[in-house]
């Protein structure tokens, strides 16, 4: 793999928590630190107040826990409005530190140096150590590696300005990033203009399956394709 120097992963024989939206990259980030030695305890979700959905993805947590299923591996799911966030991911750690003894939690961040800092910021007076496997990696690089270990992503969300209703449903593969890089989009999706969920890859315990359902607008302008387990 081709891990940037200013990466950063969980220290060797440690237990780490994964930031998990059920995306690929965080996926990927999981992967990278167990390689290292590191290992998983759990999975992080956070859902948005009142409601049984991720945020930015608009996955239900149904799905996401057939993912962690699938995985083999506990999931917490913590919930918070985006003004109470901060104090509802430090209740949803501290539960990941007191059933699960873990030190680290690993991020899926590339290269948004405002989202990292307010990640570090957040969780600098807390016992976690935060760490990003997949900081400064090259996007086509990561990609290309992250097709190379068999990681398999469905397109879940898409922003509406940026791609059509017709990516949604479709398997990340390199044909269709370079469809989605024709459009002068970056294919990681890094900017935010499409989400996605990891259906397989090296630590599955066994593929996912989704039932595909209707299509739904989310508040930030994006069309969202309804799953559930199958």
């Amino acid at each position: 793999m081709n891990i940037s120097p200013q990466a950063s992963l969980p220290s060797s024989g440690s237990l780490f928590a994964t930031s998990w939206s059920g995306g690929k990259d965080g996926c990927f980030a999981r992967w990278l630190s167990s390689q290292s030695g590191a290992k998983p305890a759990c999975l992080l979700t956070m859902l948005k107040e009142g409601e049984q959905r991720t945020s930015a993805h608009g996955l239900h947590q149904e799905v996401l826990q057939a993912q962690a299923d699938c995985l083999g591996t506990p999931i917490i799911f913590g919930s918070a409005g985006f003004g109470g966030y901060e104090q509802g991911l430090k209740k949803a750690l501290a539960t990941t530190i007191s059933e699960y003894s873990v030190s680290h939690l690993a991020f899926g961040d590339i290269d948004l140096d405002a989202h990292k800092d307010w990640y570090d910021r957040i969780l600098k007076d807390t016992p976690i150590q935060t760490c990003y496997p997949l900081w400064h990696y090259n996007r086509k690089q990561l990609l290309k590696d992250m097709f190379s270990v068999g990681q398999e992503a469905l397109i879940v969300s898409v922003k509406n300005e940026s791609l059509d209703q017709s990516f949604l449903g479709r398997i990340l593969t390199p044909s269709l990033a370079d469809e989605i890089e024709a459009r002068g989009i970056c294919p990681t999706g890094e900017e935010g203009d499409f989400h996605t969920l990891v259906i397989n890859g090296p630590d599955f315990k066994e593929p996912l399956s989704v039932k595909k359902a209707d299509i739904w607008q989310d508040d930030w302008s994006h069309s969202v394709l309804e799953l559930s387990p199958a």
